[in-house]
């Protein structure tokens, strides 16, 4: 029934910070007891005709610029896209200071992809790694029941004294699908948004790549036909996962009586994405379980709740569990046989 868990969240526009490799030394940022860099300015939205860039299709996307005394941050996201369905989002950054170089790239990429594994509640191992060029990465990685994929490419201004490749500038491309795994969709869209993206009427070098119609790409992955429409959290076609309907009593929030659960195993273990009508909206999460019919399960919640357990399954396929929250409050729950 019901691996590693973590709670759903936006995707990965959330500014993980590219560990650079900087020439000279960087000043100690002053912070408020809040945390916030003292003097840092907060995400304006701008008009893409502000922006750094020029792109082929400017009308789809909603742009934010954040302005710090040594680097300059964008962040663009295809108005399209939403929450829980078929996604795609921009981050750029540009150093005032220093240069990202290709000597430590491979390990700042992979921290970045376990990063926002994290934020998904992927586990690590179910990362793929793809190398474009020496300065443009793929990453391939599942979220709930999409399938995910991140791309990087180091550009710009090179600076002296680098044996490997730099630049002083970054763009990191996310997109979702909802649905079937499609690798060649998410790829192409990646370089296709690179691609687009001119600065001073020049785009960064897709060495040995050729980018193909932003328009086109995203219009098959916004498709209204296809499964990432808004409301739908995982469509009955979903490949490797099972949907099932799941009865809930949660002490605490009343309102949760029964739900839908889409369950992804392999033999002994396995993952799931459960919907429930009430306090919250999402819980990603996993299972273990025993040689026989029993297990243990554990979720998190997209409102911060916490849940763990141990599960049984009846000779009629059906599954009893029960568990508590980070709250103290006692949970049971029964899952139809398939």
């Amino acid at each position: 029934m019901l691996g590693p868990s973590c709670s759903f969240s936006v995707i990965a526009t959330a500014c993980l910070i590219l560990s650079a490799s900087v020439q000279g030394a960087v000043a100690q940022q002053s912070k408020t007891l809040g945390g916030r860099i003292i003097g840092e300015a907060e995400w304006q939205r701008i008009t893409p005709a502000a922006s750094e860039f020029d792109v082929t299709s400017p009308h789809h996307f909603m742009v934010r610029k954040k302005v710090f005394s040594q680097r300059y941050q964008e962040r663009w996201t295809d108005q399209r896209s939403t929450r829980d369905g078929a996604r795609l989002a921009v981050f750029y950054e540009r150093l005032n200071v220093g240069s990202f170089t290709t000597s430590s790239y491979e390990q700042t990429f992979e921290r970045l992809a376990v990063g926002l594994a994290g934020h998904f509640g992927t586990d690590v191992d179910d990362i793929r790694y793809e190398k474009l060029s020496r300065a443009f990465r793929l990453a391939y990685l599942p979220h709930g029941a999409n399938h995910c994929a991140m791309g990087m490419r180091i550009f710009g201004v090179s600076q002296g004294g680098h044996t490997s490749f730099n630049g002083d500038r970054n763009i990191r491309v996310t997109v979702c699908k909802q649905g079937a795994p499609d690798d060649p969709l998410l790829k192409n869209l990646i370089i296709a948004t690179v691609g687009s993206m001119r600065q001073d009427g020049r785009a960064p070098k897709l060495i040995g790549l050729e980018a193909q119609s932003y328009d086109n790409l995203s219009r098959e992955l916004f498709s209204p036909t296809s499964t990432s429409q808004p409301g739908k959290t995982a469509p009955r076609d979903v490949v490797g996962w099972e949907r099932r309907d799941i009865k809930i009593d949660w002490a605490g929030n009343p309102d949760l009586k029964t739900g839908t659960i889409f369950l992804r195993h392999d033999q002994t273990r396995g993952r799931i994405l459960i919907t429930v009508k009430g306090a919250f909206r999402q819980s990603n999460g996993g299972y273990n379980m025993d040689i026989g019919r029993s297990g243990a399960w554990n979720i998190v919640c997209t409102d911060g709740l916490k849940a763990t357990g141990t599960f049984g399954n009846s000779p009629d396929g059906t599954t009893h569990g029960s568990g508590k929250d980070n709250n103290g409050a006692p949970i049971r729950f029964s899952i139809a046989p398939s």
